[in-house]
């Protein structure tokens, strides 16, 4: 296949969107799956055309839209830029559009109304809450749009296909190392972010199920979910908690972006030297955390794996090769014993250089 594709990145801003609500949540340009992180690549360019411009099926191809839930985020710039890259190999069946949902369930919402009556032939959708945004991606369907749902998943959306990771196993690969590691009678204190997200909300299930109902010593001091998970709203919760609670033993968080925040609330206190530190995502800040030893560990869900494999899926639905499939990704607990193999994820796909990996190794050693 030809290695071309006609990727148009669309940051949309249609009328109809002042009938459905808001503008996208002001959020720092880096993030993680579930927030924020100063650790980001470049998010990928935006253009000023408006999602109902549209293409018009270059050469007769597919058309497919990936819906993202925000360019603005880490994760999910990254995961737009690996599905650009994965899309090249089916240049010659389809041509792929990246709509920026800003981290607006609303806009999101309106995003995938306007890609039935741009004709879209497949529409991959990264949901900001996967129940909002569920009577929208069943309109898809009943249009007779193929219909992935990806990082999360919408559960149980009939006629629609899936790509993701288990966030249950994600949050209890965490959760199962901490139980190891916290001292008897340990205090500890649990962020979660993104209310409605499938993924923040089930791995905050695996830290009540494989953690503390496993081990009823544990005091939790601090236990709170936040809107948005940048590192600047993670970190004033817990400036507040240190000034209410002094030092803990673990801060448990559902993305590498919040226990980002903790980090820089915590890099000028002695106190919270030896404080364990977990999160979710495995992002390049977040590697480089566990090199440093500013965190205990962190779960990779690859962006790589999850671009390939929609892109791949989309490829098979277009030409009836499957008719609906589900895609499942490994939960992979990154630590200090295996970093320095999963790192090399980064400087691979260009976030990080090796010269940078070596200085923090360098002065980790």
């Amino acid at each position: 296949m030809k290695k071309l594709v006609s990727i148009i990145l669309v940051s949309v801003m249609l009328a109809a969107v002042a009938l459905t609500g808001c503008a996208g949540t002001e959020q720092p340009a880096a993030s993680s799956d579930a927030g924020t992180d100063t650790q980001a690549s470049a998010a990928p360019a935006e253009s000023s055309a408006a999602a109902d411009s549209g293409n018009d099926g270059e050469g007769g191809k597919y058309k497919v839209a990936y819906v993202a839930r925000t360019l603005s985020d880490v994760f999910a710039s990254w995961l737009a830029s690996e599905m650009q890259k994965a899309a090249e190999e089916y240049s010659d069946t389809y041509t792929l559009d990246v709509l920026d949902s800003q981290g607006d369930p609303e806009k999101e919402n309106s995003l995938l109304e306007n890609c039935i009556t741009q004709g879209y032939d497949c529409v991959i959708i990264q949901p900001n809450d996967g129940e909002l945004q569920r009577p929208y991606a069943e309109k898809l369907v009943e249009a007779g749009i193929k219909v992935i749902t990806t990082n999360a998943k919408i559960p149980d959306l009939e006629g629609a296909s899936s790509v993701d990771a288990d966030p249950y196993e994600q949050g209890a690969v965490l959760a199962r190392d901490a139980a190891e590691k916290i001292p008897e009678n340990g205090k500890i204190v649990i962020l979660n972010c993104l209310p409605g997200n499938l993924h923040t909300t089930t791995r905050y299930k695996a830290f009540q199920e494989e953690l503390l109902a496993k081990r009823p010593d544990i005091e939790v001091l601090g236990d709170q979910i936040i809107e948005q998970g940048s590192e600047a709203d993670a970190m004033a919760v817990f400036e507040d908690w240190a000034q209410s609670y002094g030092t803990w033993d673990c801060t448990l968080t559902t993305s590498d972006a919040l226990a980002q925040g903790f980090i820089n609330m915590a890099k000028d206190n002695p106190a919270f030297e030896n404080t364990l530190v977990y999160g979710v995502d495995g992002t390049a800040g977040g590697m480089l955390n566990v090199i440093d030893g500013l965190q205990t560990a962190t779960c990779l869900q690859n962006a790589i794996e999850l671009g390939e494999l929609n892109t791949k899926l989309a490829y098979e639905l277009l030409t009836g090769e499957t008719e609906q499939e589900d895609y499942a990704i490994e939960a992979i607990l990154v630590d200090s014993g295996n970093v320095d193999e999963y790192i090399k994820i980064y400087i691979d796909n260009g976030q990080l250089t090796e010269g940078e990996v070596k200085q923090h190794q360098d002065a980790a050693a």
